[in-house]
């Protein structure tokens, strides 16, 4: 910590020891390029200069018009100095500074030093007097992923603060000093930005990974979305940075729009997948090794693989079925694992009219009770649920440690229910159904007198 202290100290202090060494060299450079430019005294030569008689003007003498800057015309060999009139105009005016004015100088040097040194620290200290007061380390947290962007705010504010007390800078040199001062704050923002999304992304995957130590698609995302995220920070700062200085970007913004159109019609059924996918690693409706119940294979699947454009399962009998997410996350989906794998059943049951209601429901419980799978801590329900047609029905219900085992368990308490209902001499009656035939009058003599002649009978005369 001592030695990171030292270091940030010690870079600003080099900064400003470099910028004054800069100014103090250039001011020098600057003083000679001046003298050395200075307008020599101009001098006329008996030869340039005409008398009276032969300008034809009496008492007036004329000189002869020599080629030299002071006539305020220039030759194209000054072309290349008239493009750098504003860089020696800046020039100029530092050089033109007083003493008082240097004084003033080093004295924002020192407020500057002063701010990005402190600044901070206070920030800081104001920081950790609020978070305190909060049960939670999220804002901890965040205060401490904030340590380096307010060094930098700091740092720019006391930049910002230096140059703008100086009130005799000429406007050329406000106006660099305000495109600079711009530009920092720009990027910082987008490095703010930057890190509370890599917080954001980085306390997500943290908190997912607590509660599934699987994080195989989480893994895979996250350096997708920290892309996406920086490469749109980037655009943005840019496109930003170019309006500022007045640059055309309409043209640009067209066409990347239109780039992003295309690509998108191009691409729309792998996008759809894409966003399905990132859909399905932030709501979590399933994970690896969870099973769900799936409509269009028909079935329980176990979840294999989750990608950002398709998800791998695995079928009951050993077949490995790829489906797109577009299709899990717009349909229904059944997770038979999460949150925990334990299942409830229950079998409707009839027996007789007539029986005790008491007995059955006691006969009934202890009979799955003593099932192998049964779990002794969840409640075992017997409810007397509907008068059917010809039995009373009782619903039974139980609960099993894993899903898995449904099919195995449910033999088991048939078997139990049925031995017990034999047992204590509980009639389980099937259906009964009567059956009632509406006959007129011809038909009604004849089957009698079927019956009264026998069978043989009647069967000879209708042969006859």
């Amino acid at each position: 910590m001592v030695q990171r202290k030292w270091r940030w100290h010690s870079s600003l202090v080099i900064v400003c020891l470099v910028i004054l060494l800069i100014m103090a060299s250039a001011s020098l450079r600057l003083t000679a390029h001046a003298q050395s430019q200075t307008t020599p005294e101009v001098t006329l030569t008996p030869e340039q200069v005409t008398t009276p008689e032969a300008t034809g003007t009496p008492g007036q003498a004329t000189a002869t018009p020599v080629p030299d800057r002071l006539s305020g015309q220039s030759d194209p060999s000054d072309e290349s100095t008239a493009s750098n009139a504003s860089a020696f105009s800046i020039a100029n005016s530092i050089l033109d500074w007083s003493p008082d004015q240097w004084i003033d100088v080093a004295f924002s040097l020192l407020y500057f030093l002063i701010i990005a040194i402190f600044g901070w620290r206070i920030l800081i200290w104001l920081g950790k007097q609020f978070t305190r007061r909060t049960g939670t380390i999220v804002d901890d947290r965040a205060l401490a992923a904030s340590r380096g962007p307010l060094q930098w705010i700091s740092a720019i504010f006391g930049f910002q603060v230096a140059y703008s007390r100086l009130d005799f800078l000429s406007s050329e040199l406000q106006l660099v000093l305000d495109n600079v001062s711009f530009v920092l704050y720009t990027i910082l923002g987008s490095m703010i930005a930057w890190a509370f999304i890599n917080y954001g992304l980085n306390y997500y995957q943290e908190m997912a990974r607590e509660k599934d130590a699987d994080m195989k698609s989480i893994d895979r995302l996250l350096p997708l979305v920290r892309t996406f995220s920086r490469g749109l920070l980037v655009i943005v700062t840019v496109v930003i940075i170019l309006h500022h200085f007045g640059i055309e970007i309409t043209a640009i913004v067209a066409a990347l729009g239109l780039t992003g159109f295309a690509l998108s019609l191009a691409a729309k059924d792998t996008l759809t997948n894409i966003i399905s996918g990132l859909t399905i690693a932030v709501n979590r409706p399933f994970r690896i090794n969870d099973r769900i119940y799936n409509k269009d294979v028909g079935g329980w699947v176990d979840v294999v693989e989750i990608g950002l454009r398709s998800t791998q399962v695995l079928t009951r009998d050993n077949r490995m079925v790829i489906i797109p997410n577009s299709s899990l996350s717009d349909d229904t989906v059944i997770n038979y694992s999460f949150p925990n794998p334990n299942y409830r059943l229950q079998v409707d049951i009839g027996v007789a009219y007539g029986t005790d209601i008491k007995t059955t429901r006691q006969v009934l419980h202890d009979a799955l009770r003593q099932v192998d799978g049964v779990m002794a801590d969840k409640p075992v329900q017997v409810l007397f649920v509907e008068f059917a047609d010809s039995a009373m029905i009782f619903r039974v219900r139980w609960w099993i440690a894993d899903y898995a085992d449904m099919r195995k368990i449910n033999d088991r308490v048939y078997q139990a229910i049925q031995e017990a209902l034999i047992a204590h001499g509980i009639v389980s009656p099937g259906a009964i159904l009567d059956v009632n035939y509406h006959l007129n009058q011809q038909d009604a003599d004849r089957l009698a007198h079927a019956f009264q002649t026998g069978p043989s009978r009647e069967s000879s005369r209708n042969q006859s």
